[in-house]
């Protein structure tokens, strides 16, 4: 989370890409965790693998070829604009983005086991 929470919470509406949903329980089991407050959550959309290529704790690992192929295959403008119909406008959604991707990328970006269990974000 790190630095987020100061840059989350600046903002006056904010839509929360998750992950995982998990129960209501399980949240106020553990209240802590929380750092966006409800009042400032427009929408929660279920979105896996929402945080590519940037890593997401516990369930996949940063992306370090898609970010260097990014910078090696968009040196020019007509260079830009085909990687951009590659992955943003030529996928209709995130499971076209995710086949794109490919199952041999995201099976070695996925984490080998989800953290859970007590965390402290240190605060």
């Amino acid at each position: 989370i790190g630095y987020t929470k100061y840059g989350i919470n600046s903002c006056k509406k904010i839509i929360v890409a998750a992950e995982v949903i998990v129960d209501k329980k399980v949240i106020m089991e553990s209240p802590e965790r929380t750092i966006i407050s409800a009042h400032k959550v427009n929408a929660v959309v279920h979105e896996p693998w929402g945080g590519h290529p940037s890593y997401m704790q516990g369930f996949y690992y940063t992306d370090l070829e898609y970010r260097f192929n990014y910078t090696k295959e968009t040196k020019t403008l007509e260079d830009w604009k085909i990687w951009l119909e590659k992955w943003v406008t030529g996928v209709d959604n995130r499971q076209e983005y995710l086949k794109v991707l490919g199952e041999e990328k995201i099976k070695k970006l996925k984490a080998k086991s989800i953290m859970q269990g007590a965390v402290d974000y240190g605060f």
